[in-house]
């Protein structure tokens, strides 16, 4: 309990803190953020990933809270606010543990699971379906002072699958470094990405992860023969020209083999998240196949593809599963500093936006903005290979996403049908040309960004829009202000008249 007290205490004095903060000192707080945006690529990609895991069972647990979810949430806030403010710092490991003491609350614990500690991935990620094994790395994200033995045990569906040594002893320095053997024999031979559920077990302590193996047959001939390929990617389509490279890239790095030379147009997909290895192989190889004039989009439901010069901008997408006969709205989603165009999928509510655009049948699409330009041409890449209705284009941004989406439209105030803030936006000078756009402004009552928020929304009405909407969520922090705002964002998008 001395650690969990220690703990409290700091994240309290953190929190008021930023509280007595000037809203100028908040900004700027904010602007320097887009700097950790630009080197995260730097950054450890095991502890970006680390920190996706955390975030997302943190989501879950927020808006899942039941009866009890206002109290929990209460006791949940000024951890989430401090774990916000640190990942701006760059100290992932102090973040995670606090993200764990958020989440722990969440749950009706006095504190966090201690077997939250530990780090966990499986080296390589692809693999031949032949090969019989693959390393299973844990160790510890960070140091909570706690220490104990491990026994681990892994399952696929109804599989139990070995682990060997399946079990671990606290050494000393309390730090868990061991590269462990999961067998892969339990699995069917076939082609595809399998999750399984690795648990921890200390006593009665317990806790699951879930790491991915994605397995291909013939894996290395069908690498070579794509590698053999990479100057061709002038014989492809537009979208698979820009988007080959970096698949190739991130299916050799998922594979564990050494990259090739490190430029924008060959650079990896951050590990930060799972991807199905074996899309991307099949991508990769329908690139080959169908020439230049080639119009059919890229298959599947979670796409990603790389557009612009030099393919410098990802973007991740979800395509609706049944067969697109019409022009669809598209949503935009523009994520905050130091995210990615996973954050939209993985974070803000475990994706929940995807579910809100699937049920609807909308096409969605998050660039990654540290390589964003002209966010039209991102549109039209998109609309050259996905029925797009341009008269249907809907923009969400978050934080420094809201940021950006309100410059855009200050310079292209009919690029969009309509806009929602959430947790961001500024005071506009001359917001006339803005006043006929809908635009939906959210944030929480203790998120940092609200007055930018208000800001906005005042510059609107003052403007003389009467579609202008402010809601501000109680109990509510800035980056748990998605999850709570997107249901009430995606209800008014339906009450637009020019959405029904």
């Amino acid at each position: 309990m001395g650690i969990m007290t220690s703990t409290f205490h700091r994240v309290r004095d953190s929190v008021s803190i930023l509280r007595r903060t000037s809203v100028t000192a908040r900004a700027l707080i904010v602007a320097t953020t887009l700097v950790v945006c630009g080197v995260s690529e730097a950054q450890s990609a095991t502890s970006r990933y680390e920190l996706g895991v955390r975030t997302r069972a943190l989501e879950r647990a927020w808006m899942n809270g039941g009866a009890a979810g206002l109290e929990r949430r209460k006791a949940a806030l000024p951890f989430i606010e401090s774990a916000v403010m640190g990942f701006f710092s760059g100290n992932y490991g102090q973040v995670g543990m606090t993200l764990a003491e958020a989440r722990g609350r969440l749950d009706g614990a006095e504190g966090a699971n201690p077997l939250d500690r530990f780090s966990m991935a499986v080296v390589p990620r692809l693999v031949d379906v032949t090969r019989p094994d693959v390393l299973l790395n844990v160790g510890s994200f960070y140091d909570n002072g706690w220490a104990g033995d491990l026994t681990l045990v892994a399952r696929w569906k109804d599989r139990e699958l070995a682990i060997v040594p399946s079990s671990m002893t606290a050494p000393v320095g309390n730090k868990y470094p061991e590269a462990l053997t999961l067998k892969l024999d339990g699995l069917p031979k076939d082609e595809g990405d399998y999750d399984i559920d690795v648990e921890l077990r200390s006593g009665t302590r317990s806790l699951v992860r879930t790491v991915r193996v994605s397995r291909a047959r013939a894996l290395d001939s069908r690498l070579a023969a794509l590698g053999a390929a990479e100057g061709k990617t002038a014989e492809m389509p537009a979208i698979e020209a820009t988007s080959f490279p970096r698949w190739l890239a991130t299916l050799r790095a998922w594979a564990g083999l050494p990259a090739a030379e490190s430029r924008p147009t060959r650079r990896a997909a951050s590990a930060e998240t799972e991807i199905r290895a074996t899309e991307w192989l099949g991508w990769a190889e329908d690139a080959l196949k169908r020439g230049a004039g080639g119009k059919a989009a890229p298959p599947g439901s979670d796409v990603w593809i790389a557009v612009g010069e030099q393919g410098r901008t990802a973007v991740r997408m979800s395509v609706p599963t049944t067969k697109l006969g019409v022009a669809v709205p598209l949503v935009l989603a523009l994520h905050g500093a130091g995210g990615s165009e996973s954050m939209w999928f993985d974070a803000y509510g475990d994706g929940k936006i995807v579910e809100l655009c699937r049920t609807r049948g909308w096409l969605l699409a998050s660039p990654g903005m540290s390589g964003v330009g002209d966010l039209s041409s991102v549109v039209d890449a998109i609309a050259e290979r996905w029925p797009v209705d341009r008269t249907r284009i809907l923009i969400v941004g978050h934080s420094m996403g809201a940021a950006a989406g309100q410059a855009f439209l200050r310079s292209k105030p009919k690029a969009a049908r309509a806009f929602a803030a959430l947790g961001g936006g500024s005071r506009i000078k001359d917001a006339a040309p803005l006043k006929a756009l809908p635009v939906f402004v959210g944030v929480g009552d203790r998120d940092f960004g609200r007055r930018g928020g208000e800001a906005l929304h005042a510059s609107l009405v003052a403007a003389g829009s009467t579609s202008a909407v402010l809601r501000i969520y109680p109990t509510c922090e800035h980056l748990m202000v998605v999850p709570d705002a997107l249901p009430d964002v995606f209800a008014w998008f339906d009450a637009l008249p020019a959405l029904r």
